[in-house]
């Protein structure tokens, strides 16, 4: 039942065209893995008006669009080079001398009569809908539709009507050996993945350009779409296409290509004109026999596109490419829809199969997942053989089962655990109770002999809070802990920690269990500045201007602890004891003494000195605990602190060390350029009247 659930949603939403963007990604990422590297066939080659060109000739021919004798002069370069056809992608449809006598020496003349006697084939473009742009009875001009309009008989065909054209005018029309129009139509995300074959205007047929360039001025007699092929023959040969029935074509791209700046080909020229043929930057002899393509790549023409391969792709080369495909018969067809449904079914029933039969992760999770990848693995090596099958409908089955089966289990999962908590619920505290639950009911009971853990554990205390309580109402006291108390219980669960207990206006909480955490120590000495930073903004939106200022000192420790579940036969609290639960509470009634807002062990700086900047304070005896104990301040992570502060916490080592040496004298002097640092700071003014004692004891 979930297989066929997951297989009817994919299906579904892959005939409303909500996987049709994915399917396009898929599509993209295949050609870029298969066809980057593919080369164009080598008598096809491009002249490219890139950045270069526009630079080198901008002080001979101006700015762009240049003047053209200029298109004129390499037009008979190529033609006496021996090119097999020309294909301009530039379109001229208004004469450049507009106003003027069309005289047989201006520019326009000039490059109809090179156009002439080479044969260039020109481009058009047609642009708009019939019915949205446009006047709706436009035509062709009857000559140009004799020409190059295609009398063929479109069965089949749903070729859209356009509705505005631009031509070449009026003498290089006549004069062009063929004109093929290069409009190109997007995908809805920018991308060109088709290029169309055919186009209609006013009643006639006008081919593409790659496919004008192919036909080469013969007549196709017929042209036909039949089970997703476009088939056209014109004089004696014939050409069967993958299509669809708007004649557009897939482009199999190609990643490499020969191409030769227009203005190394133009400067060849110059140097030739000047009796040079030696040394030039483009020799005549490499476009022998070749059919060659001339357009822009320079961002400033704007005929860059997207396609497969890649933002900023030459429109000419998307016709050279469609003309490669013509001439190798190198297409990139479709596999038959009746695919999809299949590949997505069989998706669907492995991994149903897999997740609701298989006992062990690998078969749920690591199976469906390879065949996933097998199933992407087949696409892209049917890709590099130009077959494309459809990869969105199979994925999302695979997913929708999985997820589905997952969501099943999960609900099962949850009734079962609320079975649980029904029948344990009177018996273990929440937090138990919730460890039992994560532990699918284990043995739960065998947490009450307890374990020795090494944690991390943090008590924190509101100083002066008893006072505080006696001088505010009732409701006021109450309102403003529960705040508080939210406040920091919040903290601590976004650090990953462990609630205890509160014991007043004092909260203990510890890291490390009932999950194991390497990293406990530092995500609980993290908390605490977290905390320390929670208080303040606390204070600074109290409800009531009248609500005093609150002040919390916290100690952390790490250290061995017993951890279990401790209490009475009806009441169970998962807690912590131990000498190392009494140290961290030591550790916070010594931020009184110091005035600092929390105070770590040396067990916990151990653990994260490499990642937060720590100030040593003192070296002290803490009550109940043998031998001396070092304690320490953090300031903040490592790279964010201000440099006054990371100066404070050398300093504070230095200080600390000297006086430990019993070089009292140098010690006074570091403390003392702590004070000019932070004036009035209580550490470093009793360490400097500790010195001044020592020494004032030594002179006595």
């Amino acid at each position: 039942m979930l297989a066929l659930t997951a297989f009817c949603l994919s299906l579904i939403l892959v005939e409303a065209g909500c996987l049709t963007s994915l399917e396009n990604l898929s599509i993209d990422w295949r050609l870029r893995l298969t066809r980057r590297d593919c080369r164009l066939p080598p008598d096809i080659v491009l002249i490219l008006i890139d950045e270069a060109s526009l630079d080198a000739l901008n002080p001979i021919a101006g700015r762009w669009p240049w003047d053209r004798r200029v298109h004129a002069a390499v037009i008979d370069f190529l033609n006496m080079a021996g090119a097999r056809a020309i294909v301009f992608d530039v379109l001229f449809t208004e004469q450049q001398d507009r106003g003027r006598e069309f005289s047989s020496k201006s520019a326009d003349a000039l490059l109809a009569a090179a156009t002439s006697q080479a044969g260039v084939i020109h481009a058009a473009q047609l642009a708009g809908q019939r019915g949205k742009a446009g006047a709706a009875g436009s035509r062709l001009p009857r000559d140009f539709a004799d020409r190059f309009g295609l009398r063929l008989e479109a069965q089949g065909l749903k070729l859209p009507e356009k509705a505005e054209a631009y031509l070449p005018y009026a003498r290089l029309a006549e004069a062009a050996g063929a004109v093929g129009v290069v409009s190109v139509e997007p995908d809805h995300d920018g991308v060109i993945r088709r290029m169309p074959l055919l186009f209609s205007f006013g009643g006639n047929i006008l081919p593409g350009l790659a496919l004008a360039a192919v036909l080469m001025g013969k007549e196709p007699v017929r042209a036909e779409y039949r089970s997703g092929h476009l088939e056209i023959r014109a004089g004696g040969r014939s050409f069967r296409v993958p299509a669809d029935r708007r004649g557009r074509i897939r482009v199999n791209p190609y990643g490499r290509y020969e191409a030769f700046s227009y203005s190394g080909v133009y400067l060849s020229l110059q140097k030739m004109m000047d009796g040079q043929f030696t040394d030039l930057p483009v020799p005549p002899g490499v476009f022998r026999d070749k059919i060659i393509f001339v357009g822009a790549s320079a961002a400033g023409v704007e005929d860059l596109k997207t396609t497969s391969l890649g933002p900023g792709t030459p429109g000419v080369l998307l016709h050279a490419s469609v003309m490669a495909n013509l001439l190798e018969n190198d297409f990139l067809m479709d596999a038959p829809r009746a695919l999809e449904p299949v590949l997505a079914a069989l998706m669907a029933a492995m991994t149903v199969g897999c997740v609701v039969y298989g006992r062990s992760l690998w078969c749920q999770v690591a199976v469906p997942l390879s065949g996933g990848i097998v199933l992407w693995w087949a696409a892209l090596m049917l890709a590099s053989k130009g077959l494309l099958i459809w990869l969105a409908g199979p994925t999302c089955a695979l997913l929708l089962s999985h997820g589905g089966c997952l969501a099943t289990e999960r609900f099962i999962d949850r009734l079962e655990k609320a079975r649980i908590r029904n029948y344990l619920g009177q018996y273990v505290s929440p937090v138990v109770l919730d460890r039992i639950i994560a532990c699918h009911g284990g043995d739960y009971l065998g947490a009450e002999v307890g374990t020795q853990e090494k944690l991390t554990i943090m008590f924190s205390d509101l100083r002066g809070f008893t006072t505080i309580s006696q001088s505010m109402p009732v409701d006021q006291v109450v309102g403003m802990l529960n705040r508080y108390l939210s406040l920091m219980t919040e903290k601590i669960f976004q650090h990953q920690g462990t609630l205890d207990k509160f014991i007043g206006d004092a909260v203990v909480a510890f890291w490390g269990a009932p999950l194991p955490d390497r990293d406990h120590s530092f995500k609980a000495v993290c908390c605490a500045l977290e905390m320390q930073k929670a208080l303040d903004h606390f204070n600074r939106c109290r409800r009531r201007p009248a609500e005093p200022f609150l002040k919390m000192g916290i100690g952390v420790n790490t250290d061995m602890v017993i951890l279990g579940n401790i209490g009475s036969a009806r009441k169970l609290d998962y807690t912590v004891v131990g000498d190392g639960v009494n140290l961290a509470s030591r550790l916070e009634g010594l931020t009184k003494r110091y005035r600092v807002p929390v105070v770590i062990s040396h067990a916990t700086y151990r653990r994260v000195r490499d990642r937060i900047v720590c100030r040593p304070l003192d070296v002290v005896r803490v009550k109940g605990r043998k031998g001396k104990t070092r304690i320490y301040q953090p300031l903040g992570l490592e790279g964010e602190l201000e440099r006054r502060l990371l100066q404070v916490a050398a300093l504070s080592r230095q200080g600390l060390e000297l006086f430990l040496e019993c070089r009292f004298r140098q010690a006074q002097q570091v403390y003392d350029r702590i004070l000019r640092l932070l004036p009035g700071d209580r550490v470093a003014g009793i360490f400097a009247g500790r010195c001044r004692s020592r020494l004032s004891g030594r002179q006595v």
